[in-house]
């Protein structure tokens, strides 16, 4: 079988693949990048028009040929880009690498892996000329495929990369605000460069220099795990490392200071990983290598933030592919993971990171992908994880540090604290990162875990603590938990927050908050209404215990502290409320029902053990000897009267049995309020009892309805007992019986008194009456004429009538059979004769007479 060869269209593969980057100005950081690989200072962008290049200095010592006049930028057309740099001349192997596409840079501590970035200048040219130590190559396509010629010239200590403009590119210089913000991002992470000086033919416009300061070694705690969860990464040190960036474009400068950490590494890839590497980037990884990531401080962040918002270009150092990060802000402002220059791989923390990661072809990405490239970024981003939880900690652990002891947390300077730690949380926030949100997964799993310490510092309501003695927001808990520190409140726009890093309340954070202080009244009624609601939920019945004897509250007038567990009562709305009022008195082991209120009082008796507070609690307490004699309703007439009202307004509501248990309980207090002091109920009378003006008569309102039912039970009377009643009028000298008529005319007992007299056929007291054994109304007094009147217009008997005397004269007992013939003797004439008829006497024995002297 015979073989053939592919036919690749060069042109086609360079224009379509190798050219094409997403990114802008990728053709000078591709350059760059070279530049920073030959240990470069300095380099020069020279964008060059056609007529400077025909008259340029190095041909007739004229500026531009055009009488030093600058053209302006925004629309002279270019002809040629130059780029120059300082450092070391190309070598045999490096022009070899020029003349080979997909031929990376061996040297594993140089940027490049593919080969292929150098062809994205083909983007703006069809033909370059590389210049190097005496040496030039030029580079060119013809046809369908690329072609180079090398040749010598004048040594220079330039090497020089010089692009012919294609026809379509042939436009103004790029925008050089742009061009700016992408050159000073882009030279923070090459080392070596210090100096760009961008040219308009052969005036300078735009001159970035770059200052570093000695770098510091930051410790790296003995909690932090230096070594990858692949065990491909170890940290050896970490250092920061302070750098300057001045921009000047014309006559204006812009300058601005980062702090950029580094870490450095020993990596220790497994063979597998070195053979799978190499056999997909033709390079051994390295073993050791700078890992950097750029910090700005609030102070820096602020000043570049102003400086955006004063200046009607906004700040060269923030924008899309800028150096200063925008924490809130145009997807194009976020910062971005570096592979000598940026990528188009967002990190969606506040600074950029570089590293000897590898990307995808085009750098729109790192590689998470491919197998042992995917394996070896992963290691490289627990890098960037471990370096950025190391400046957390410091940045954070510093501002504690200086936290102004004693501040309340709303204090102004308690506030100013807390913005300065709200920076480092922001800048760390980890969103999700684009295109790949893996990336900031990766950096978040790494930032958490790359340390063995069970708790992590960040911000709350009590300024910075740590995780372990935070709590998540839980409005249930507001109310009644103030000691306890509680994350910050998120407002819509804020970075996600490390709220999975926070555990949520406790039963034991509320009873160990709660037993070191005393509840105030609101919070007292918050804590009742979150334990109603989860009291089913508790594991076994001792809970409720411990909550109830580590809480503690005042109640009380004046205020008297007690735990939960003393209280044993509450106030049932359903019977006490509205009459009972917050100044009324109550049992020392009830609760008041400002605490209770918001409660649903059928749930209190199982979730508090506590039962409804009955009359005769309350009424005990009143009469108790720890009452005071404001409330004590055996000296205080007022509140006595003010517990009838109250008594009389819930009578209605009580049932029989707790009515008569009141009523026995109090029979012997002397409570109710009279004219004549306190008595017991049974001693107390209305107003209409009250004939002869010498009663105690009750001083409440008798005008109300309730009030009367509930004194009436009590055993107030509304009229004079009969027998008191006659004893009083015996004894009075203005009193008549036409007055005592009168009176048991109004007595609605009346009747019922004359039905029982009628029924009993009682007699009046007469001594002649006595002897006959009838049934005598018992009066105390001796009678006289008026009383006489009076009973027998009542309904008393004052003689017998004639059937019954008859029967009586005929008694077996022989002294009340005289009693009664003598009676009726005597009385006849004034009384029997109309009525005698001997028919009616006939063989009733009441005649007394002899017979053989018997």
């Amino acid at each position: 079988m015979a073989k053939e060869g592919v036919e690749v269209n060069g042109r086609a593969l360079v224009d379509k693949v190798l050219a094409r980057y997403s990114e802008d100005f990728t053709v000078f950081g591709e350059i760059l990048q070279n530049a920073a690989n030959a240990r470069a200072t300095e380099v020069r962008i020279e964008f060059q028009t056609s007529d400077y290049t025909k008259h340029s200095a190095g041909a007739n010592d004229e500026m531009n040929g055009i009488n030093g006049i600058i053209p302006d930028l925004n629309t002279t057309e270019l002809s040629k880009w130059i780029v120059r740099n300082n450092g070391d001349y190309f070598e045999v192997k490096d022009w070899d690498q020029l003349t080979k596409i997909a031929v990376g840079n061996p040297d594993e501590q140089k940027i490049g892996v593919f080969g292929v970035g150098f062809y994205n200048v083909f983007s703006v040219t069809d033909s370059l000329l590389v210049v190097s130590g005496g040496k030039s190559l030029s580079i060119f396509l013809e046809g369908d495929q690329p072609y180079t010629s090398d040749n010598t010239c004048t040594n220079s200590p330039w090497t020089s990369i010089e692009m012919e403009l294609k026809e379509d590119m042939q436009g103004p210089v790029p925008k050089p605000f742009d061009l700016a913000r992408f050159l000073a991002a882009t030279m923070t992470f090459m080392p070596t460069l210090k100096t760009i000086s961008v040219f308009f033919d052969d005036t300078v416009f735009l001159k970035i220099t770059k200052s570093i300061e000695e770098p510091s070694n930051v410790p790296i705690p003995n909690e932090m795990l230096r070594e990858s969860e692949g065990r491909m990464m170890n940290i050896k040190t970490v250092s920061v490392v302070s750098q300057g960036v001045t921009v000047e474009i014309t006559d204006w400068a812009l300058a601005a200071g980062t702090r950029k950490p580094s870490t450095q590494h020993a990596a220790s890839a497994s063979h597998d990983i070195l053979r799978g590497l190499n056999a997909t980037t033709k390079k051994v990884p390295p073993s050791h290598f700078a890992f950097e990531m750029v910090y700005f401080s609030k102070e820096e962040h602020d000043a570049r933030a102003a400086e955006e918002k004063s200046d009607p270009l906004g700040s060269v150092f923030r924008g899309p592919q800028g150096l200063f990060h925008q924490l809130d802000g145009d997807m194009g402002y976020r910062s971005r993971v570096f592979i000598g220059q940026s990528t188009a791989q967002t990190t969606r923390i506040g600074g950029h990171l570089s590293g000897p990661f590898i990307p995808t072809v085009g750098r729109g990405s790192i590689d998470l992908i491919s197998g042992h490239i995917a394996k070896w970024n992963e290691e490289l981003l627990y890098v960037g994880g471990f370096l950025a939880r190391l400046v957390y900690e410091k940045e954070i652990g510093d501002i504690w540090n200086y936290w102004p002891k004693g501040a309340l947390t709303n204090s102004s300077a308690a506030a100013s604290s807390g913005e300065k730690a709200s920076y480092p949380m922001h800048y760390f926030s980890f969103n999700p990162s684009t295109p790949d949100d893996k990336v900031s997964k990766v950096l978040r799993g790494a930032f958490f875990n790359c340390s063995t310490r069970d708790c992590f510092p960040m911000m709350s309501n009590s300024g910075i603590q740590y995780t372990k003695n935070v709590r998540q927001p839980n409005a249930d808990f507001t109310s009644f938990m103030k000691i306890m520190p509680v994350l910050l409140p998120t407002s819509p726009g804020d970075p996600p927050s490390s709220i999975d890093l926070v555990p949520l309340y406790s039963f034991s954070d509320v009873v160990n908050e709660l037993e070191g202080r005393i509840l105030k009244d609101d919070e007292m009624v918050g804590l009742l209404r979150w334990w109603i609601d989860v009291y089913d939920i508790v594991p076994n019945d001792s809970v409720q215990g411990e909550l109830m004897k580590a809480v503690k509250l005042n109640i009380g007038n004046p205020k008297r502290q007690m735990s939960l567990s003393q209280i044993f009562k509450f106030v049932d709305s359903s019977i006490w409320i509205p009459w009972l009022q917050s100044d009324d008195v109550l049992p020392p082991d009830t609760i008041p029902f400002s605490f209770t209120r918001s409660l649903d009082r059928r749930q209190i008796p199982s979730a508090l053990g506590w039962e409804s507070m009955t009359v005769v609690d309350w009424l005990s307490h009143m009469i108790s000897a720890q009452i005071d004699s404001a409330h004590d309703i055996r000296k205080n007439p007022t509140y006595s009267n003010r517990v009838l009202v109250i008594l009389g307004n819930i009578w209605g509501t009580l049932s029989s049995e707790i009515r008569d248990e009141a009523k026995e309980f109090m029979q012997d207090v002397l409570w109710i309020a009279t004219n004549k002091g306190l008595r017991r109920a049974d001693e107390a009378y209305f107003q209409e009892a009250d004939v002869f003006r010498d009663l105690p008569v009750v001083t409440g309102n008798v005008f109300d309805p309730q009030m009367v039912t509930v004194l009436t039970e009590f055993g107030v009377e509304k009229r004079l007992d009969f027998t008191k009643l006659f004893e009083k009028a015996r004894q009075s000298d203005t009193w008549s019986a036409v007055d005592m008529i009168r009176y048991l005319d109004t007595d609605p007992r009346t009747e019922d008194m004359l039905d029982d007299i009628r029924s009993h056929a009682l007699y009046l007291p007469h001594d002649d009456l006595r002897k006959l054994g009838l049934p005598i109304l018992n009066w105390p007094l001796e009678i006289d004429s008026d009383d006489d009147q009076l009973l027998t217009m009542l309904g008393f008997l004052r003689h017998p009538p004639l059937e019954k005397i008859v029967e009586i004269a005929g008694s077996d007992d022989l002294e009340i059979r005289r009693a009664a013939f003598t009676y009726f003797s005597n009385k006849f004439d004034e009384f029997y004769y109309k009525d005698y008829d001997p028919s009616l006497c006939a063989g009733k024995p009441f005649i007394p007479a002899l017979k053989d002297d018997e």
